[in-house]
């Protein structure tokens, strides 16, 4: 078939390898994520290498050859993952990550819209950015990794919030919950909340919370937002009020533990994990004194719980833990995957990743009713851009 573009490209043998592409680029997100896990698995790193040389050969076949650059330079990662020339990290999964799915949506273009529709520096440059990663020296790596996911996705480091330190967070007077009050009205309004002295009060305390951790700062507006949509679309079964009160205050007992361990580097001792764990209690307790916030106790308690028995502190499974809980073990889970290298090496993961990683554990650890709602409250926010 004749393209507008004047590449001659068979139609069934262009929609074959789309689909097999788009196949290959969602199992390549998978063993990506799994490889955190187990970087050493030499088989899922083959695997990966050969479908990534495969594709690579198509793309020739079919007269691609403008996205063969970014194919190579992924190809190369990989080639020195598999020779240990190169360390792997979840930054490094990341970047690739994101290479892929940049590829994908130009791969997508390219055989209607032409070089015209691409940004062919763009594309160039991812691979060779990933090239020179595959041979860098190790303490290079950290920094053009984190070029490169800046270069791929500029959201990487402004979506939902840019981290702000501590001191400036105080300093801000129109920063989100200043002076007790939502200086931008989303939440009252979207949500219809009815804010008395309790949860002008709880708002103060999660205020003063975050100042506690660098890249803890605008996390109360950004959890609440995605929790009460996730409420919303599943038409509200959770008292809106409550919710949000759990929300300010799930993490209340962290902010209480020494900033060595709150900050701690590798893995914790038993002792330490066990500090750590308790902070759902210390939160419960606070709150279950308030007569009208019994719920949000509850849901404070049991954030932590997850839906195969996995979590804590009771190791409540399915049904025996609270939707409030099941909302907010979601969006707590999706925060920390979007912010938890803050302080480090970036402002923000890349979403892509923090949505499959939740997917990737519905039904298991977390609850398959919540994360489908999760999912579209997720897409209804961007769309109106509330993210």
């Amino acid at each position: 078939m004749e393209e507008s573009t004047g590449r001659n490209i068979d139609p069934d043998m262009l929609g074959e390898f789309l689909d097999e592409m788009q196949e290959k680029c969602e199992a390549a997100t998978q063993d990506l994520i799994e490889l955190e896990h187990n970087p050493d698995n030499m088989d899922m790193l083959n695997r990966l290498f050969r479908d990534v040389h495969t594709a690579k050969g198509s793309l020739a076949l079919l007269n691609l050859d403008e996205l063969i650059p970014v194919f190579q330079g992924i190809e190369d990662v990989l080639d020195s993952l598999r020779q240990n020339s190169l360390p792997f990290s979840s930054m490094l999964s990341d970047a690739l990550l994101l290479s892929f799915d940049r590829a994908f949506a130009a791969a997508i273009k390219l055989p209607t819209e032409g070089s015209d529709g691409l940004d062919l520096p763009h594309l160039d440059s991812i691979g060779e950015r990933l090239t020179r990663i595959s041979r860098s020296e190790t303490k290079e790596i950290d920094h053009q990794l984190k070029s490169l996911i800046m270069l791929i996705d500029p959201a990487t480091g402004t979506r939902l919030g840019s981290i702000t330190e501590p001191q400036e967070a105080v300093d801000n007077s129109t920063t989100s919950f200043a002076n007790t009050e939502l200086e931008a009205p989303t939440l009252m309004k979207r949500f219809d909340l009815v804010l008395d002295n309790d949860l002008l009060f709880f708002i103060g305390v999660a205020k003063q919370m975050e100042v506690r951790s660098p890249y803890w700062y605008g996390r109360s507006e950004r959890m609440a937002l995605l929790a009460l949509a996730m409420n919303e679309h599943a038409g509200k079964p959770v008292d809106p009020e409550q919710l949000f009160c759990a929300v300010l205050l799930h993490d209340l007992g962290m902010a209480f533990q020494p900033l060595d361990l709150l900050h701690k580097d590798g893995a914790f001792s038993e002792d330490e994990r066990y500090q750590i764990q308790s902070h759902v209690n210390v939160g419960f307790e606070c709150l279950r004194r308030m007569p009208d916030w019994q719920a949000a106790a509850v849901m404070i308690l049991q954030h932590q719980e997850r839906c195969d028995g996995s979590g804590y502190p009771l190791r409540l499974k399915g049904n025996q833990i609270e939707d409030g809980a099941k909302i907010l073990a979601i969006v707590d889970t999706f925060d920390a995957r979007t912010h938890e290298r803050a302080h480090t090496e970036l402002p923000n993961r890349p979403f892509m990743r923090a949505i499959l990683e939740i997917n990737r554990h519905a039904g298991l650890a977390l609850d398959q009713f919540w994360v489908d709602h999760f999912n579209e409250a997720l897409k209804n926010l961007e769309k109106n851009a509330l993210l």
